[in-house]
């Protein structure tokens, strides 16, 4: 567990905005760590989490993987001040074994998951692509803990073998629910969009899947589009699901894995 300072905050994105009254700060943190509350924290303050995309499988018929869900606490959720110690937890994107997406969070005072909005914030991880052509959930907005979330996007439909392969669902984000991946089969399936921003799944490939493109939020950073389908075929690879927290998409030969997940925290400075 690394402690968070503030050459590492700068290190992870820090940045500071001067509004008409006390100083916005805002850092991303994308490892596991532990942030002491500094002496200058204030409201208005939010901590947002996006949960890892899951990978696709190696092989057709197989769906695509699930996009991470989003969600949110503020200042009105939970009760944070200076010399509090936050944990946060960020989920790893799943492998093409294939394995579900891990969750995101961040828990006052406790290196555990929150049990509910007084205690932090959880965006589940995306279920990962199966081969009964069900197409798996992406992380589910009912299973996380925040004042808003929304849900990722479920991956794509492998449909049949010996076909175009499923895109990945993409990323919840603050602008709303991921989309579905596209459906494999006569026609390769893209990925699917991140929530509610400029993050689009990547295109179905030919022979390879595209990698999800982050959408534009938090400075570069973002919700991630799901992973493009690739056609079907000996060396040709699903598309990684976009950062962050999109899903793979499936292949002929090499599944794509999940985008991993990312935390943003926001504060006032006085």
């Amino acid at each position: 567990m690394t402690a968070l300072n503030e050459g590492l905050l700068i290190g992870l994105g820090f940045t500071k905005k001067v509004p008409g009254f006390g100083t916005t700060v805002q850092f991303l943190v994308t490892a596991n760590a532990s942030w002491t509350v500094p002496p200058d924290f204030g409201a208005p303050y939010s901590i947002e989490a996006i949960g890892a995309g899951a990978g696709a499988r190696q092989s057709a018929p197989s769906n695509g993987g699930g996009g991470g869900a989003y969600a949110r606490v503020t200042h009105d959720d939970i009760a944070i001040s200076a010399g509090n110690v936050v944990y946060f937890n960020i989920g790893t994107g799943g492998g093409n074994t294939p394995a579900s997406g891990g969750d995101t969070w961040a828990r006052l005072g406790s290196n555990s998951a929150p049990a509910d909005i007084t205690e932090g914030v959880l965006a589940k991880g995306g279920n990962s692509g199966t081969t009964d052509n069900t197409p798996p959930l992406g992380g589910q907005a009912s299973a996380s803990i925040g004042s808003v979330k929304f849900s990722g996007g479920s991956g794509g439909s492998g449909n049949s073998a010996n076909s175009g392969g499923a895109g990945g669902g993409g990323a919840a984000g603050p602008g709303g629910a991921g989309s579905a991946g596209g459906a494999g089969g006569s026609v390769t399936g893209a990925g699917g969009a991140a929530g509610g921003t400029t993050g689009t799944g990547g295109a179905a490939g030919a022979p390879d899947g595209g990698k999800g493109r982050t959408g534009l939020v938090w400075g570069a950073s973002g919700p991630g589009g799901g992973g493009g389908g690739c056609t079907q075929g000996v060396g040709a690879n699903g598309g990684i699901g976009g950062l962050y927290g999109g899903g793979g998409g499936i292949p002929g030969a090499s599944g794509g894995t999940g985008g991993a997940g990312l935390i943003v925290v926001t504060y006032t400075s006085y």
